[in-house]
Protein backbone atom coordinates (compact mmCIF):
# COMPACT_ATOMS: atom_id res chain seq x y z
CA UNK A 1 0.00 0.00 0.00
CA UNK A 2 2.72 2.50 0.78
CA UNK A 3 4.77 1.96 -2.73
CA UNK A 4 0.93 2.61 -4.57
CA UNK A 5 0.73 5.99 -2.32
CA UNK A 6 4.09 7.03 -3.40
CA UNK A 7 3.64 5.76 -6.65
CA UNK A 8 0.35 7.81 -6.72
CA UNK A 9 1.55 10.73 -5.24
CA UNK A 10 4.48 11.45 -7.72
CA UNK A 11 1.44 10.99 -10.04
CA UNK A 12 -0.25 13.60 -8.85
CA UNK A 13 3.02 15.66 -8.26
CA UNK A 14 3.58 15.83 -12.04
CA UNK A 15 0.83 16.43 -12.64
CA UNK A 16 0.81 19.41 -11.04
CA UNK A 17 3.79 20.91 -13.07
CA UNK A 18 1.49 21.87 -15.87
CA UNK A 19 -0.16 24.19 -13.24
CA UNK A 20 -3.44 22.99 -14.42
CA UNK A 21 -6.99 23.11 -11.70
CA UNK A 22 -10.02 21.32 -12.58
CA UNK A 23 -12.74 23.77 -12.87
CA UNK A 24 -15.71 23.82 -11.12
CA UNK A 25 -17.61 24.82 -14.20
CA UNK A 26 -18.25 21.59 -15.60
CA UNK A 27 -18.88 20.10 -12.50
CA UNK A 28 -21.98 22.73 -11.66
CA UNK A 29 -23.67 22.08 -15.17
CA UNK A 30 -24.08 18.20 -14.97
CA UNK A 31 -25.30 19.20 -10.95
CA UNK A 32 -27.66 21.12 -11.80
CA UNK A 33 -28.73 19.05 -15.11
CA UNK A 34 -31.41 16.83 -12.82
CA UNK A 35 -33.13 17.17 -9.66
CA UNK A 36 -30.75 14.72 -7.85
CA UNK A 37 -31.87 13.45 -4.72
CA UNK A 38 -30.30 11.65 -1.45
CA UNK A 39 -32.57 10.51 0.51
CA UNK A 40 -31.65 7.31 0.61
CA UNK A 41 -27.94 7.48 -0.17
CA UNK A 42 -24.99 9.21 0.52
CA UNK A 43 -24.30 10.06 -3.34
CA UNK A 44 -27.04 11.45 -6.03
CA UNK A 45 -29.83 8.94 -6.64
CA UNK A 46 -29.87 8.90 -10.45
CA UNK A 47 -32.25 5.64 -10.79
CA UNK A 48 -34.59 6.25 -13.96
CA UNK A 49 -32.02 8.17 -15.72
CA UNK A 50 -29.95 6.34 -18.85
CA UNK A 51 -26.77 7.38 -18.78
CA UNK A 52 -23.97 5.72 -21.31
CA UNK A 53 -26.97 3.89 -23.55
CA UNK A 54 -25.27 5.21 -27.12
CA UNK A 55 -21.57 4.01 -25.65
CA UNK A 56 -19.04 2.64 -28.28
CA UNK A 57 -15.34 2.59 -27.21
CA UNK A 58 -12.15 0.17 -27.52
CA UNK A 59 -10.71 -1.19 -24.64
CA UNK A 60 -7.17 -1.26 -23.10
CA UNK A 61 -6.66 -4.45 -24.60
CA UNK A 62 -7.70 -3.09 -28.47
CA UNK A 63 -11.56 -4.93 -27.91
CA UNK A 64 -14.39 -3.56 -29.35
CA UNK A 65 -16.58 -2.38 -26.02
CA UNK A 66 -20.37 -1.47 -26.05
CA UNK A 67 -23.01 -0.36 -23.36
CA UNK A 68 -24.07 -3.95 -22.77
CA UNK A 69 -20.49 -5.11 -21.65
CA UNK A 70 -21.25 -3.19 -18.35
CA UNK A 71 -23.48 -5.81 -17.49
CA UNK A 72 -22.73 -8.68 -15.26
CA UNK A 73 -21.06 -6.62 -12.48
CA UNK A 74 -21.49 -3.37 -10.90
CA UNK A 75 -19.54 -0.76 -12.61
CA UNK A 76 -18.38 2.36 -11.15
CA UNK A 77 -17.29 4.74 -14.46
CA UNK A 78 -15.22 7.51 -14.09
CA UNK A 79 -14.17 9.65 -16.64
CA UNK A 80 -10.67 11.41 -16.78
CA UNK A 81 -6.92 11.03 -18.49
CA UNK A 82 -3.33 10.24 -17.41
CA UNK A 83 -2.24 13.46 -17.52
CA UNK A 84 -4.59 14.74 -15.17
CA UNK A 85 -2.88 16.75 -12.28
CA UNK A 86 -5.23 15.63 -9.48
CA UNK A 87 -8.62 14.62 -9.92
CA UNK A 88 -8.19 11.44 -11.31
CA UNK A 89 -5.31 10.21 -9.61
CA UNK A 90 -6.83 10.84 -6.13
CA UNK A 91 -10.26 9.30 -7.34
CA UNK A 92 -8.67 6.47 -8.64
CA UNK A 93 -6.89 5.57 -5.72
CA UNK A 94 -9.89 6.51 -3.61
CA UNK A 95 -11.66 3.63 -5.67
CA UNK A 96 -8.67 1.10 -5.24
CA UNK A 97 -9.31 1.99 -1.61
CA UNK A 98 -12.87 1.09 -1.88
CA UNK A 99 -12.51 -2.18 -3.73
CA UNK A 100 -9.96 -2.99 -0.81
CA UNK A 101 -12.60 -2.31 1.45
CA UNK A 102 -15.29 -4.61 0.16
CA UNK A 103 -15.41 -8.49 1.12
CA UNK A 104 -13.16 -10.72 -1.46
CA UNK A 105 -17.05 -11.91 -2.57
CA UNK A 106 -18.08 -8.53 -3.33
CA UNK A 107 -15.49 -7.17 -4.85
CA UNK A 108 -15.48 -9.77 -7.68
CA UNK A 109 -18.23 -8.19 -8.11
CA UNK A 110 -17.08 -4.73 -9.23
CA UNK A 111 -15.37 -3.20 -12.08
CA UNK A 112 -13.78 0.21 -12.67
CA UNK A 113 -14.13 1.96 -15.62
CA UNK A 114 -11.83 4.90 -17.11
CA UNK A 115 -13.13 6.61 -19.71
CA UNK A 116 -10.59 8.72 -21.38
CA UNK A 117 -10.92 12.17 -22.34
CA UNK A 118 -7.67 12.50 -23.80
CA UNK A 119 -7.74 9.93 -26.72
CA UNK A 120 -4.99 11.53 -28.22
CA UNK A 121 -2.39 11.00 -25.91
CA UNK A 122 -3.86 8.02 -23.62
CA UNK A 123 -2.72 5.16 -25.84
CA UNK A 124 -3.90 1.83 -24.66
CA UNK A 125 -0.36 1.02 -23.60
CA UNK A 126 -0.20 4.02 -21.68
CA UNK A 127 -3.77 3.44 -20.27
CA UNK A 128 -2.96 0.15 -19.08
CA UNK A 129 0.51 1.37 -17.46
CA UNK A 130 -1.57 4.21 -15.36
CA UNK A 131 -3.87 2.49 -14.29
CA UNK A 132 -1.30 -0.37 -12.58
CA UNK A 133 -0.45 2.11 -9.98
CA UNK A 134 -4.17 2.16 -9.01
CA UNK A 135 -4.91 -1.78 -9.38
CA UNK A 136 -4.51 -3.77 -12.32
CA UNK A 137 -7.95 -5.57 -12.33
CA UNK A 138 -9.04 -1.60 -13.61
CA UNK A 139 -10.14 -1.49 -16.67
CA UNK A 140 -9.53 1.76 -19.39
CA UNK A 141 -11.65 2.95 -22.13
CA UNK A 142 -11.35 4.91 -25.13
CA UNK A 143 -12.04 5.68 -28.78
CA UNK A 144 -11.82 8.32 -31.63
CA UNK A 145 -12.44 11.48 -31.07
CA UNK A 146 -15.70 11.21 -32.31
CA UNK A 147 -16.41 8.10 -30.03
CA UNK A 148 -15.24 9.68 -26.54
CA UNK A 149 -17.08 12.97 -27.51
CA UNK A 150 -20.36 10.62 -27.98
CA UNK A 151 -19.57 8.68 -25.06
CA UNK A 152 -18.99 11.90 -22.61
CA UNK A 153 -22.54 13.12 -23.95
CA UNK A 154 -24.26 10.06 -23.57
CA UNK A 155 -23.15 10.44 -19.55
CA UNK A 156 -23.47 14.08 -19.45
CA UNK A 157 -20.28 14.85 -19.15
CA UNK A 158 -17.96 17.73 -19.79
CA UNK A 159 -14.98 17.93 -20.45
CA UNK A 160 -12.75 20.58 -22.69
CA UNK A 161 -9.11 20.53 -24.14
CA UNK A 162 -7.32 23.77 -22.58
CA UNK A 163 -3.91 25.08 -24.10
CA UNK A 164 -1.15 25.97 -21.72
CA UNK A 165 2.54 26.36 -22.97
CA UNK A 166 3.19 25.95 -26.58
CA UNK A 167 1.39 23.20 -27.98
CA UNK A 168 0.78 21.46 -24.69
CA UNK A 169 -2.77 21.48 -23.89
CA UNK A 170 -4.11 20.01 -20.87
CA UNK A 171 -7.94 18.86 -20.47
CA UNK A 172 -10.72 20.26 -17.79
CA UNK A 173 -13.44 18.05 -17.15
CA UNK A 174 -16.37 16.20 -14.91
CA UNK A 175 -15.22 14.45 -11.94
CA UNK A 176 -18.00 12.21 -10.72
CA UNK A 177 -18.11 8.64 -10.19
CA UNK A 178 -21.42 6.83 -11.95
CA UNK A 179 -22.47 3.76 -10.57
CA UNK A 180 -24.02 1.32 -13.00
CA UNK A 181 -25.85 -1.75 -11.25
CA UNK A 182 -25.43 -5.21 -12.78
CA UNK A 183 -27.89 -4.71 -15.27
CA UNK A 184 -26.08 -1.41 -16.55
CA UNK A 185 -29.31 0.67 -14.98
CA UNK A 186 -27.88 3.59 -13.69
CA UNK A 187 -27.63 3.77 -10.25
CA UNK A 188 -26.06 6.61 -8.45
CA UNK A 189 -23.64 9.18 -8.50
CA UNK A 190 -20.55 9.46 -6.17
CA UNK A 191 -18.91 13.33 -6.16
CA UNK A 192 -15.69 14.11 -5.98
CA UNK A 193 -14.23 13.87 -2.26
CA UNK A 194 -16.92 11.05 -1.12
CA UNK A 195 -16.01 9.26 1.61
CA UNK A 196 -15.29 5.91 1.42
CA UNK A 197 -16.98 4.56 3.95
CA UNK A 198 -20.15 6.49 2.36
CA UNK A 199 -19.74 4.85 -1.18
CA UNK A 200 -19.44 1.19 0.57
CA UNK A 201 -22.55 2.15 2.60
CA UNK A 202 -24.58 3.05 -1.04
CA UNK A 203 -23.27 -0.19 -2.74
CA UNK A 204 -23.96 -2.12 -0.36
CA UNK A 205 -27.55 -0.40 0.44
CA UNK A 206 -28.03 -1.03 -3.38
CA UNK A 207 -28.16 -5.18 -2.34
CA UNK A 208 -26.17 -5.96 -5.76
CA UNK A 209 -23.94 -8.19 -3.85
CA UNK A 210 -25.23 -11.57 -3.88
Amino acid sequence: MMRKLLSVGCLILLGLSSSFLVTSSAQGQLRNLFNLTTADFHGSDIRGTEFGRELVATDEGGEAFYFEDFKGKISLVFFGFTLCPDVCPTTLLQLSQLKTALTADEAEQLQVYLITVDPERDTPDRLTEYLSYFDPDFKALTGTQEQVAAMAKSFHVFYNKVPIAGEQYTMEHSAYVFVLDKEARSVLLFREGMPIEDMLSDLRKLQQFQ
